[in-house]
């Protein structure tokens, strides 16, 4: 029984270290592919506003450094829209940081 409890402490750390791991920064390209790939499907309602949030996220740990503040700026919108009463100045100001981030990194020819 000791051997047991012995192992699976001991794979219960292994995992919970591997965790731990940093995952690799992404380039310009994988990061703007990812974020096509998530904008492609667009929400319904707040809920869909919401959970697309949650996808970009992911991204923005791993995304390139060129374009976190894009990432950011999609999470930002994507959570104003979710709001029961939206700041349609604010969504317009994050959607054109974004646009002009995104066009200027992720040319449309990739």
């Amino acid at each position: 029984m000791k051997k047991l409890t012995t192992a699976l402490l001991a794979a219960a750390l292994t995992l919970s270290a591997s965790a731990c791991v940093a995952h690799p920064q992404l380039t310009n390209a994988e990061t703007c592919e990812r974020i096509r790939d998530v904008m492609s499907k667009p929400p319904t309602g707040k809920t869909g506003a919401v959970n697309l949030a949650n996808q970009i996220r992911t991204i923005g740990p791993v995304s390139s450094d060129d374009l976190k503040s894009t990432v950011q700026a999609l999470v930002e919108l994507t959570d104003e829209s979710a709001k029961d009463s939206p700041d349609v100045e604010k969504q317009g100001e994050l959607q054109a940081v974004a646009q002009k981030n995104f066009g200027e990194f992720c040319p449309r020819s990739q």
